[in-house]
This record gives structure tokens, sequence and C-alpha cells, in this order.
């Protein structure tokens, strides 16, 4: 017989982010909140996905690869293999370029930050992605790696010519849903300075949360377990769907969007730039099995999510262990829209059993 619940003998589970929830004058302070609730069923947007029609790599029009090659002019900062030039310089101009590496950062068509009516570049917005000409990160961990790396150099050097005073904001967006304007897969860096200190909201429980309880990251890492501060413990071995020796990618316990993972440093890194060679390569592959796992999760579930946002959680002024979502674009509707809570039809330990059995054994490039 079917209780209030339906066939699930369980209600709906509360769930808040444990790195990103803290207490403030006697409240506990939530920066998000995932309502875990199978009972629920599928929400509309399951019911209907929006199947996109397979991308045409053959006859694909490609701005990337065009700069890459030389047919198109662009403005190249730095690549996989090192630094280019100052986007900052005076005299800097799109050129022709036909450039041999992994990756290209250029400044991106829309560049300046304009600060008065000189249009004094205050902060410039950069665009990096792989010569090879990728659409999701699952196609090929390696040229994720050499992106990634050319976001380093860029940034690096950029801070070490322009001191340490400029924020940096790392992402990638990848399909129209997400905001993607191009289909090759690309990632964007914001370099830029305000007259008055500035933390997007998003940042603030996160540094908050490390603040008062320390590192839950390296606790997490090393006991896999942690207690959040509501006292309860919350393990991962059951969310983990792959690990190296420098990384760990498991479904996120309170999902910011259904069936979000989360790559996780083993390493007290505070952001990109403190990474070697090595992790970097490691967290490439974190990033390609995250995007995979969500495409094979929704596609078992049928109702496949092309398209996903990768947020990079660090911080370039002070200590912080660097984290990184990987972020379904699901629309949201409802309570979603005033408050920083989600519903998820589908808890995370489900989604990493479910993920697990579509790959048995198998090694991440059988995957």
């Amino acid at each position: 017989m079917e209780g209030l619940y339906g066939n699930y003998s369980e209600p709906p589970e509360f769930r808040a982010d444990p790195f990103q929830t803290y207490v403030q004058d006697g409240q506990v302070i939530a920066g998000f909140i995932a309502v875990v609730a199978p009972a629920r069923g599928k929400r509309p947007r399951e019911l209907y996905p929006s199947r996109k029609k397979p991308i045409d790599k053959k006859n694909e029009k490609n701005l990337l690869v065009d700069i890459a090659t030389g047919k198109e002019t662009g403005i190249v900062v730095a690549t996989d293999k090192g630094f280019f030039q100052d986007p900052f310089e005076n005299n800097i101009k799109a050129r022709y370029n036909t450039i041999e590496a992994g990756a290209i950062t250029i400044l991106n068509k829309f560049p300046l930050f304009s600060k008065d009516k000189q249009h004094i570049p205050n902060g410039i917005m950069l665009v990096t992605f792989p010569t090879i000409p990728i659409h999701f990160p699952k196609e090929n961990h390696e040229a994720v790696s050499s992106l990634l790396m050319s976001v380093k150099n860029a940034l690096k050097n950029l801070r070490d010519l322009h001191g340490s005073s400029y924020q940096i904001i790392n992402f990638f967006n990848i399909g129209s849903n997400s905001g993607a304007s191009l289909k090759q897969l690309h990632s964007q860096s914001y370099f830029w300075k305000h007259e008055l200190p500035i933390q997007g909201k998003d940042q603030i429980p996160f540094y908050k949360t490390y603040e008062q309880r320390g590192c839950l990251a390296c606790k997490l890492a090393s006991k896999r377990e942690i207690e959040d501060v509501f006292g309860s413990t919350i393990e991962i071995k059951e969310r983990i769907i792959y690990e190296n020796p420098d990384v760990i990618v498991f479904f996120a316990y309170s999902p910011i969007r259904m069936l979000q993972v989360r790559v996780m440093p083993k390493r007290h890194v505070a952001n990109l730039l403190d990474l070697s060679r090595e992790e970097i390569s490691s967290l490439a592959i974190g990033i390609s099995v995250a995007d995979n796992a969500i495409f094979q999760v929704s596609s078992a579930l049928n109702f496949q999510i092309e398209d996903r946002s990768v947020a990079f959680r660090e911080r370039y002024d002070g200590d912080f262990h660097m984290l990184v979502d990987i972020l379904p674009a699901w629309p949201l509707a409802g309570a979603e829209l005033v408050t920083s809570m989600t519903f998820a039809s589908r808890s995370p330990e489900q989604a990493a059993i479910l993920f697990n059995e579509i790959n048995g054994e198998k090694t991440l490039l059988e995957q």
C-alpha cells in the first residue's frame, strides 16, 4: 500500500552543502540547500528533455580553430607551452597567428572593463581553448589538461607583471543553455580589479566556512568523512566515482544542480596557479570523468543533459582549498528562483551507484 511518500519509505531529505555552511550570530547560514525528494517524481524538465541535433563536426564553422591556424586574427596571450604577450600593452593588435600548441589563450573580443572616459582597461577577459576541436571535456582529457596549463601560464604571468591586487575568476560554459556562444570547448577567465574590494555572493559562504571550520577538503581527503554544522557525519565513499593520486571525483552531497559532480584536489592548494603540471593533468582527467558521469547517468535516466558549467572555487587573496564543480544546466523554477535551494529527484548516492553499475571495473579510457 502506498503511503504519504508513494512507493518511497523515506521522506524528503534536507541537505546543506558542508563546504559553504557556517554559523553567524547563533544562526546557521547555508550557502546552498538541496532537498533530495525521490517521491517527488520526475520534474517537467525531466519528462520532456530537449534533444539536440548531433553536432556536425566535419562541416562546422569553428572560429577558435581558425584563430589557431591563422585564418582569423586574434590577440594571443599564452599557450600551454608558455606566455606570449601582455594584453595590457597599448600597442597590442590582433594579428594572424599560426601557433603550434595544445591550447591557446586569447583576449576576448569584448575585452575591457572600462574605468573612466579614457577607457583605461581596468581588467580583461580571456578565452582559452584546445587546438584540437572538441565540444565536451569527456572527449579528450589531454586537451583539457592543455587548456588548463594555458590558463595557468596566462594568469601567472599577468599577476607577475601587474601585481596580486587583480581578482581572478575561472569557469567553463558548455552548451547554449549554459550561456556558451561557441560550440567548441573553451574556458573563460576574468582578470580585473576594482577600487573597492568585491567578492561574488557565491564565494562568500565558501570562504566564511573555511575560515570558521578549517579545511574540510583536507579532512575529507584523508578520513573520507566530515561533520557538518548540524553534527551529522557526512561520508564520501558511497559517492566516489573516480580517484587518482591527485584528485577525488564524487557526486556532491548537496547538489546545487541535480547530478552535480565535484572534483577535489587532494593536496591543499588555493587555486589553479598552485597546481603542478602533473596535478593539472590529474585535474583534467577528473573533470573529464565528471563530464562523462553526467552524460551517462542522465542518459540512463532518459533525460540526457548536454549543457553544463564548470565552476572553479578558488581564492587568490588568501588561504583556501580549491574545488571544481561540474553543474548540469537545469532550468530553475519555483522556490529555486527565490532562495539558494534546489530539488533533486535522484540522490547523489543513487547517481553514483548507477554510474558504477554502467562502468563496472572499466578504466577511464574505456568509459
